[in-house]
């Protein structure tokens, strides 16, 4: 057979023993490349946290409020803790309903406890703002423009503030291997964004579930609780009275009803209902409820007609009908009219404390009401009407001169002044002025 005859060979037969195990070369260690696996061939065992989101618990100290001072235009809350330990840019809880604070808009009355669960930082890890040696200040959110009064510390619940102290606690796994596990990286083995922390991650939208969202107002509530003394029962208990006619002033906001042998004396309560006026915008009915319906009376003509005070109004309200005056009731307005209280103290820039006198049963601050500076003034007696326009001479202690003031007579002696002429050198708040 010549070496370079490449026809095809077919085994036809051997001679015994004309294979021999030496022929067989030993071994095994010749070099292998990879070529291909099969899908599934190699099974790798990882732990049950390897590349999945898992629930970090912020590790914390605990500590207590001594004073809190609390700014509702701002939203800033400065809380006093002796020796905190914090520092601008630490993070604390405050545990819902920790907190006990007094507000202005009933006078300090009912202590309220915050956060409440519909507060912004409820439940939330918050960043401290600023801090001194016993006291941090954070932003717990502004109070509605119209609902910012002023509120007043009492009391808080031990240990009701959490301070992070830079360690996370998360559930990795179970073991079987009890023995100590530690963190340690080794030369090599270094990960790069181990902990990824936070959730600000961008997302996008898949897919949503029919009826997972709804728009309106339509919606069920079920009743879940409610303060004590929040519900009250009117049954318009007293004598009522019919109205047969009304006068409003809109300038003044005062009413004068007529309503037959009404009895009323001032400043007696009264409640009032479906008076049918006539304005501008159309037909209307007052009062509307929105300012309640008791009022006082302010003051009594004859045994059929009285006023009292409901409102001034840019508009003239015209009576078109009907309406009711219940007498013999209990007014929930206060005070009467126009009644001057002295100022008891100052609270702050806004706020300013009044006595009213005691009272066995407390009161909370719902709505309405005016506060003005009261002067006292006199009209004096004497005066004749139909004068016209009088003259006032000045008398000024400061040298001033070529001031003009003029006094118009009306009825019962009234005076309505008008200044024609400031002049020159006068200073100060007061002058005298003398009568012609």
């Amino acid at each position: 057979m010549k070496s370079y005859d490449n026809a095809t060979h077919t085994f036809v037969s051997g001679t015994p023993n004309s294979i021999t195990r030496s022929v067989i070369v030993g071994g095994g260690a010749y070099n292998h490349t990879f070529v291909s696996a099969g899908v599934g061939s190699m099974d790798q065992k990882r732990d049950r946290s390897f590349d999945q989101p898992i629930k970090i618990t912020a590790g914390y100290t605990l500590d207590t409020a001594e004073d809190i001072v609390y700014d509702p235009v701002a939203g800033i809350m400065t809380v006093t803790a002796t020796g905190h330990g914090m520092m601008n840019g630490n993070y604390v809880l405050i545990e819902n309903n920790s907190i006990k604070l007094e507000c202005s808009q009933d006078n300090y009355v009912t202590p309220h406890l915050y956060p409440r669960i519909t507060d912004p930082i409820s439940g939330d890890w918050v960043a401290v703002a600023s801090t001194t040696v016993n006291s941090f200040a954070i932003d717990v959110g502004k109070t509605n423009t119209g609902d910012q009064y002023v509120h007043r510390f009492a009391g808080s619940v031990a240990n009701g503030i959490r301070k992070q102290n830079g360690t996370v606690t998360f559930q990795a796994g179970i073991s079987t291997d009890t023995s100590e596990h530690r963190y340690d990286i080794m030369a090599g083995h270094e990960a790069s964004n181990a902990v990824i922390s936070g959730g600000n991650y961008a997302h996008t939208f898949a897919n949503a579930s029919t009826g997972a969202i709804r728009t309106g107002g339509g919606f069920e509530h079920r009743f879940v609780s409610a303060a004590s003394s929040t519900l009250y029962i009117d049954s318009w208990a007293g004598a009522a009275l019919t109205v047969s006619n009304a006068v409003y002033n809109p300038e003044t906001g005062i009413v004068r009803f007529t309503a037959q042998n009404h009895g009323l004396v001032a400043p007696e309560s009264l409640k009032l209902r479906g008076i049918g006026v006539t304005c501008a915008y159309g037909t209307k009915t007052y009062p509307t409820g929105k300012f309640g319906y008791h009022f006082k009376v302010r003051s009594v003509g004859t045994t059929t007609s009285f006023e009292t005070f409901v409102g001034v109004s840019t508009l003239q309200h015209d009576y078109t009908g009907g309406g009711v005056v219940q007498v013999g009731v209990t007014s929930n307005l206060f005070p009467s009219f126009d009644e001057a209280y002295p100022i008891s103290g100052i609270v702050s820039a806004r706020t300013f404390e009044v006595n009213v006198g005691p009272n066995t049963i407390g009161h909370t601050y719902v709505q309405g009401g005016t506060v003005a500076q009261w002067y006292p003034l006199s009209f004096g007696s004497g005066y004749q009407t139909g004068l016209g326009t009088i003259g006032i001479a000045l008398s000024s202690p400061t040298k001033g001169v070529n001031a003009e003031i003029n006094a118009l007579v009306g009825a019962g002696g009234s005076l309505i002044f008008s200044i024609g002429a400031g002049g020159t050198g006068y200073t100060g708040e007061y002058d005298s002025v003398f009568a012609p």
